[in-house]
């Protein structure tokens, strides 16, 4: 991973999410990729405090106070996992997930939400996957029935914001550049926390907290980097893990594997 090799070999991708963690201004291998990474999670942060704080406003001039993200498989399961693990973190914003295309779902999450105190975010890269693209069009059309005062112009560009790279598209929906965050191929969803999918969604709901997360993540990053050879092996955790289910599995016949975390948020 940190040499940037093509180690995804179902997707034939290279890796990277580790650098989604590195620190500003520590070294990397592959620094252009650091920079841009640095670049948008500058971005989120600054934009979260602006929504955190009031500066960015809804169409109407209320506070954005509920956040709904809208995304589907790793575009939500790893963000709503995290967000799981931080409930008992104070927060004065609201945080709801939309990933089901069914429209009773979409009734039971938006049921107790005020349109003009709500911004959505659609995750989807391509801006074309089905099912987010579909919640996405009904949210926005939810979301101009509850300010039909207001112009659809504005309380797009006021109300939605994208994580995706498709900025052709997202511009045609009515979403900014400026409101647009990337993310790239070398993450895979299942690691969507440490990237926008993740980022954005849960630092508008937490704010700084995110960066200790981050920090966290990194520290088992260094962790793993630092003990992964012959020498200091034993005391690797991660190398430690794996062949305690190779012995399981292959040494003991075991089939099944439980997880029991100690801690009720995990």
């Amino acid at each position: 991973m940190y040499n940037f090799e093509e180690i995804n070999i179902t997707d034939k991708r290279k890796v990277y999410h580790v650098g989604c963690r590195l620190a500003e201004g520590e070294d990397a291998i592959q620094n252009e990729i650091h920079e841009g990474i640095v670049n948008v999670n500058n971005r989120i942060r600054e934009f979260s405090k602006r929504v955190r704080g009031g500066e960015h406003k809804g169409a109407t001039g209320k506070q954005l106070k509920n956040i709904l993200a809208i995304g589907i498989g790793g575009s939500y399961l790893g963000p709503e996992f995290l967000h799981e693990a931080l409930l008992l973190q104070p927060s004065h914003m609201s945080l709801k997930f939309l990933s089901n295309v069914d429209p009773v779902d979409f009734m039971r999450t938006t049921r107790d939400l005020d349109p003009s105190e709500t911004l959505a975010v659609i995750v989807s890269k391509s801006f074309t996957t089905p099912e987010t693209m579909m919640n996405a069009d009904r949210v926005r059309k939810w979301l101009i029935a509850g300010m039909s005062e207001q112009t659809e112009e504005t309380i797009v560009a006021q109300h939605m914001v994208a994580c995706s790279t498709a900025l052709n598209l997202t511009s045609a929906f009515g979403i900014s550049d400026e409101n647009t965050f990337g993310f790239w191929d070398w993450i895979g969803g299942r690691f969507s926390g440490s990237g926008a999918p993740g980022l954005v969604p849960l630092y508008l709901k937490y704010g700084e907290i995110m960066d200790e997360y981050l920090r966290g993540a990194r520290t088992m990053d260094v962790h793993y980097r630092d003990n992964a050879n012959p020498e200091n092996w034993r005391q690797c955790l991660p190398i430690l893990m794996g062949l305690v289910g190779i012995l399981n599995i292959d040494g003991h016949g075991h089939t099944s594997r439980s997880i029991a975390p100690y801690s009720q948020s995990l």
